[in-house]
């Protein structure tokens, strides 16, 4: 049944290194298909950081969750928030990457198990 003042909760419990993951797949694909970088370099990296990080800790300071949770929220936000902007400026940048060992095996640990 069609309920339009119902709302729906969604959310993920991933770890930060698979929502790290992700986000350089998701943008090492758009790059190759669309040329696009969201976050072209380490200046605007740098810049966008605050702005997720802030967004994150007002999702946190918005929910009912008890004072000894509290702690273990914020870490996991500032985690996450690092984990997902670098994995979006890291994918973003794959094809600029050397052809080296070194980001062949980066770009091979990224790949995994998303």
């Amino acid at each position: 049944m069609y309920e339009p003042n119902s709302a729906v909760i969604h959310s993920h419990n991933r770890s930060v290194w698979y929502e790290t993951k992700r986000a350089y797949l998701t943008h090492r694909t758009l790059n190759e298909t669309c040329g696009m970088q969201l976050i072209p370099s380490l200046k605007d990296l740098i810049e966008t950081m605050p702005h997720h990080l802030r967004h994150n800790f007002n999702i946190i300071k918005q929910s009912s969750i008890s004072s000894d949770q509290l702690y273990q929220l914020y870490t996991k936000a500032i985690l996450l928030s690092f984990g997902i902007q670098f994995g979006i400026f890291l994918g973003g940048k794959r094809a600029d990457y050397p052809k080296s060992w070194l980001f062949n095996k980066l770009d091979n640990v990224c790949s995994k198990g998303v």
